[in-house]
């Protein structure tokens, strides 16, 4: 009896709220049922795109194409450099809602021009005298300036015609992903093999870096939840609940995905990313459009605020935040463990020769982030986020003992067991950090009177000499036991022993020093529960001395 009175009472609730929120809440259970299908479907086309990429790890360039590891290390170094011109322009864009002020927008013109003749005259140099640093170098270079020009004139139209309608976040998604299919087309069926390496290699680069620029069509999951209420409390639900319902969806492409792989040929296989990647692409991105017409922003805000933020302004603001510094130094050392094999994956392929295996591992770790989602709330209620992060990740650390155990012992079960547990704290560790980045966006505003959510990747910028370090430190440690292009050695037993151990020692040390910068977290849950008053005044004062003005004036 009780359990059907329990369900009595869950339908009434959901049907009393599925329009209007409870006291106190600013989302509906419908909203709540779009949020869940658009970022559910987003990830699956997410996740399946991601196998496609211009990294080291990549199967498609490199188990395919062959492509050379340390190639994209150099890669790397270059768009070190370049970054340092582009991303300030980005960033200052998108703030201004495609709309920066007068003095910027001509530097910004100044530059993309700069940009043109550079990147046009690039294409002239002969690439020869470059091949002992990297292959093709002046043409990457050259792909580079053209794609940026590309890029800023195309985020302007984007901004200025969909923003003031559907914000900043939600544009994206319905301006980019015909083009981010269009070009995955492009990408995967140009025939590469027809050129050398050298123009294989910047011929495939600039291919990936046009995909590209329209990725953002499925990666608006997280920047949604951090707008959709300025609760941390109801923020912090809706992650934890909604992270657990919107990854069931990705289990179905952790199935499907594998066993639609295994018809085409396998992962090493062309026809799986010409055809296969693709088709589920094509099936679930259109319904990330749930987001577009079922989701609001919620920022405390006046009504008619226009951002005017120049390049110099921005950025100063964004370096004073510290809870900015504390969580980007974490992830900087995190990057010293990227382009890492995925030891389960390898094992079914290299050591099982059963690539469909793959989509019953997925599952089965995939399962693990349940309880974690669901404990969420109440554990970050009771213990706060800081703690939860601090000791899930050392938990996760202690997991990686036995990973390696599973390693020597050749035991595909007992490193599932170890990267099942991992999966099961990191997702406490998603979650709580999710929210923590939610709450450090609206300290932001409190601090600038700006919401300068792109502007914080300033950070990005200034981390990518940390960065490109550390994405060749993997690289450099596998080249040493014999691991460069050739991913057939991964079928000898001993060689593939020592890759799996360089990828456990280096994720447990790198995971050990990425907890160091949280124990300087100070935002209490309760301190951005008086901030979020203080900027709910600020924006009822600020309506009041417009309306006011506009009073007068009549």
């Amino acid at each position: 009896m009780k359990i059907v009175q329990s369900a009595k009472n869950l339908i009434t609730e959901v049907t009393t709220h599925w329009k209007q929120p409870k006291e106190g809440e600013y989302v509906s259970y419908k909203e709540f049922l779009y949020l869940v299908i658009g970022n559910g479907t987003s990830m699956v086309a997410s996740w399946t795109g991601s196998n496609l990429a211009f990294s080291a790890g990549c199967m498609f360039v490199g188990a395919i194409y062959g492509l050379k590891m340390l190639d994209f290390a150099m890669l790397g170094i270059v768009n070190l450099v370049m970054n340092y011109l582009f991303s300030p322009i980005n960033m200052i864009i998108t703030d201004n809602l495609g709309s920066p002020p007068k003095k910027t927008m001509r530097l910004i013109n100044w530059a993309s021009l700069v940009f043109l003749i550079l990147g046009i005259g690039c294409f002239f140099i002969p690439q020869q005298y470059f091949e002992g640093f990297m292959p093709a170098l002046p043409q990457v270079v050259g792909s580079k300036f053209l794609i940026q020009v590309f890029t800023t004139y195309y985020n302007i139209l984007v901004l200025k015609k969909l923003s003031p309608k559907f914000g900043k976040y939600r544009s994206w998604i319905i301006a980019n992903m015909l083009p981010y299919i269009l070009s995955m087309l492009l990408l995967t069926w140009f025939p590469y093999n027809a050129l050398e390496y050298h123009e294989k290699f910047w011929v495939m680069h600039l291919f990936f870096s046009f995909w590209g620029c329209f990725a953002s069509c499925f990666n608006q999951t997280t920047n949604m939840q951090n707008v959709i209420s300025p609760s941390t409390t109801e923020r912090t639900k809706i992650m934890s609940y909604g992270s657990f319902l919107w990854s069931l969806f990705p289990s179905i492409s952790n199935v499907l995905y594998p066993v639609l792989a295994a018809v085409a040929g396998g992962m090493t296989n062309i026809n799986t990313y010409r055809f296969v990647v693709p088709a589920i692409v094509i099936a679930f991105g259109p319904f990330s459009l749930f987001l577009v017409f079922g989701v609001k922003d919620r920022v405390i805000q006046e009504t008619q605020h226009k951002p005017q933020i120049d390049m110099k302004k921005g950025f100063k603001e964004v370096l004073k935040n510290k809870y900015l510094w504390i969580t980007n130094i974490s992830g900087w050392i995190a990057t010293f463990s990227s382009g890492a094999v995925n030891i389960v994956n390898m094992v079914v392929i290299y050591s099982m020769r059963q690539d469909w295996v793959m989509g019953i591992t997925a599952t089965i770790i995939g399962t693990a982030s349940v309880p974690g989602m669901l404990l969420a709330p109440s554990l970050i209620g009771k213990f706060g986020k800081k703690r939860i992060v601090l000791v899930a990740k050392y938990i996760t650390v202690l997991c990686s003992f036995l990973t390696a155990a599973g390693v020597y012992m050749d035991s595909l079960i007992v490193i599932i067991l170890s990267t099942y547990l991992s999966s099961l704290f990191n997702s406490l560790v998603s979650i709580a950090t999710t929210a923590m980045n939610a709450d450090i966006w609206d300290y932001q505003q409190y601090m600038s009177g700006e919401r300068l959510d792109s502007c914080m990747g300033i950070f990005g910028y200034l981390s990518a000499p940390i960065t490109t370090l550390g994405a060749m430190v993997v690289p450099y440690l596998y080249g040493l036991v014999g691991f460069t292009s050739d991913w057939n050695i991964l079928y000898d037993p001993s060689l593939r022993t020592s890759v799996f151990i360089i990828t456990v020692a280096i994720g447990a040390i790198t995971g050990l020093l990425a907890t160091i910068p949280y124990h300087f977290y100070d935002f209490t849950e309760e301190k951005h529960k008086k901030m979020m008053e203080e900027l709910k005044a600020r924006a009822e004062k600020k309506e009041h001395e417009a309306q006011t003005a506009i009073e007068e004036t009549v």
